[in-house]
């Protein structure tokens, strides 16, 4: 998962724990892990060494984890680092504090080895957040689109993806046992202390392990210590079941760590009863962790929408600057001055629709957004893309042409969606095969309509990279352009889909071009 040039700063308080977790994410292909007692350790080990991911416990003395976080979301230098906060605890204002402070995922204890590995992998996956970019200062503040995350009641219908071991030397006993779990639970079974040791230490480990005590070679007693002597199972609860029914003998596994002592012949129900009862317990880490995923998840969504309006107020503004300069070029020429003013007027007004759309960016990610769907003079729209980019790209000496057929009428050409949506579209799609165009040749485009549909062409010369093509569409899919985001052509099929339309991708290889099909709804 972790290649191995990848350097890992561990930072924890506690020996042991520090220990585990640093030999986990050498399991996992580090290179090389520095580790750190408290956040001013680990400043000073960031100053001295180059480090590409950082995982961080919260609750430290001297310098907390939070204060960490903050330290290095300061930095120009740290402040894309993927971050990882680890934590027992998931009130929902230390998430969030977290989250606006540019966290990149957090994991609550306890944990699996399989939870930490997945963890990472999203973090490293995801474009660092930079807590002075979470939001775009008067855009989306007075737009708030809130979703409640709530941990959901538990019954016995969510109990079922947990994982149960039952370890006893007794095969009757072992089948006795999965009998009354089996129809609730998954069960894994060990017939001895060495094979329950190892599924424990796993990296898929069980939620609840019922534990014989007298076994032959390790007993359940030497079972149980050593779970607990391992800060990677020392969380998994464990039940004996036994027929040492002495008191000295219960009063033992209670010391050494076991959460209930069940004494044989069992009373099935009872038995039942007490494993639901436990199980619910873990359920109520496993909705901890996941509304603090979700938590993260739709901040990172928020993010990724602004991020995608940013994008895209470029262009107008690149438009703007090119017609000023136009303006600046002839300043008596009426003519010009007119036509270069009416565009000015007609990107800031754009300029101010984007800013608006932040919001519906979220909604449609999120899966939320309510189209309302109103008539667009499609042609219009894409011919004043097209002049903009014009005018932006000039020095390339493109041509770009719209093709309209012959004897069109006033609505004919007309499209159901929203316009703000689809001037979005336009202008990614439009600007990209301006950018991707060669000097010198030619932006193609062409819009027609069958009995239910618009459908607009758009192609240039030179052909999309290979290794790009299937992934086109997906979000930071980029090649070869400088500075280049990867979210244009995410956003615009985005919002193709969002107005009930599709949007495809065809090279041809032999020509040297790429096309782009889309097919809206008519009017």
């Amino acid at each position: 998962m972790l290649s191995n040039k990848t350097v890992v700063l561990v930072v924890e308080d506690m020996d042991a724990i520090r220990k585990i977790t640093v030999q986990q994410v050498k399991e996992f292909g580090a290179k090389e892990v520095y580790q750190a007692s408290n956040g001013s350790e680990a400043l000073r080990v960031l100053n001295n060494h180059n480090v590409d991911l950082i995982l961080s416990d919260w609750n430290m003395p001297v310098m907390t984890g939070i204060e960490f976080l903050k330290r290095v979301k300061a930095s120009p230098a740290w402040q894309r680092l993927p971050f990882v906060m680890i934590t027992a605890e998931a009130e929902r204002d230390r998430v969030t504090e977290a989250i606006r402070q540019g966290v990149s995922e957090i994991v609550i204890k306890p944990f699996s080895p399989a939870m930490l590995r997945s963890r990472i992998e999203r973090a490293r996956n995801r474009p660092a957040r930079i807590p002075s970019e979470i939001q775009i200062p008067g855009v989306t503040q007075h737009q708030e689109v809130e979703i409640p995350i709530d941990i959901a009641p538990v019954d016995d219908k969510s109990l079922k993806d947990g994982v149960i071991l039952l370890v006893d030397d007794t095969p009757d006993n072992l089948r006795l046992l999965a009998d009354l779990l089996k129809n609730k639970y998954k069960i894994k079974l060990a017939n001895n202390g060495q094979k329950a040791l190892d599924i424990c230490r796993s990296e898929s480990p069980p939620d609840l392990v019922l534990l014989d005590i007298m076994m032959p070679g390790i007993s359940g007693y030497e079972v149980l210590k050593e779970l607990r002597s391992q800060s990677n199972t020392e969380h998994i609860p464990v039940m004996f079941v036994t027929a040492m029914n002495e008191a000295d003998s219960e009063l033992k596994g209670m010391e050494l760590g076991a959460i209930d002592y069940i004494t044989k012949p069992i009373n099935p129900h009872l038995l039942q009863l007490r494993v639901r009862n436990m199980m619910m317990q873990v359920q109520r880490i496993w909705e901890a962790q996941s509304s603090v995923d979700d938590m993260i998840a739709l901040a990172e969504a928020r993010n990724e929408a602004e991020q995608m309006v940013r994008h895209d107020l470029k262009g107008p503004l690149s438009g703007i600057i090119a017609s000023i300069q136009q303006i600046a070029l002839q300043p008596r020429n009426l003519d010009v001055i007119t036509e270069h003013s009416n565009g000015i007027d007609f990107l800031a007004h754009q300029l101010l629709n984007m800013i608006n759309l932040s919001a519906e960016l979220y909604k449609i990610e999120q899966g939320i957004y309510q189209l309302d769907a109103t008539e667009i003079d499609t042609a219009k729209l894409l011919k004043d893309v097209i002049t903009v980019c014009d005018n932006s790209f000039a020095a390339k000496r493109l041509t770009c042409n719209l093709i309209v057929p012959s004897g069109s009428s006033d609505k004919s050409l007309f499209s159901l969606g929203d316009p703000l949506l689809l001037y979005s579209v336009f202008f990614n799609l439009v600007k990209n095969a301006f950018e991707a165009a060669p000097e010198k040749s030619a932006v193609r485009a062409s819009i027609s309509r069958d009995d239910k549909t618009i459908k607009i062409i758009l192609s240039n010369d030179g052909s999309v990279p290979q290794n790009i093509r299937s992934k086109f569409f997906e979000k930071y899919a980029t090649s070869g352009k400088e500075g280049g985001t990867g979210i244009g052509t995410y956003s615009a099929q985005l919002l193709v889909k969002a107005q009930n339309g599709s949007l495809e991708l065809e090279v041809d290889d032999d020509a040297n071009s790429t096309t782009l099909i889309i097919v809206l709804p008519a009017a």
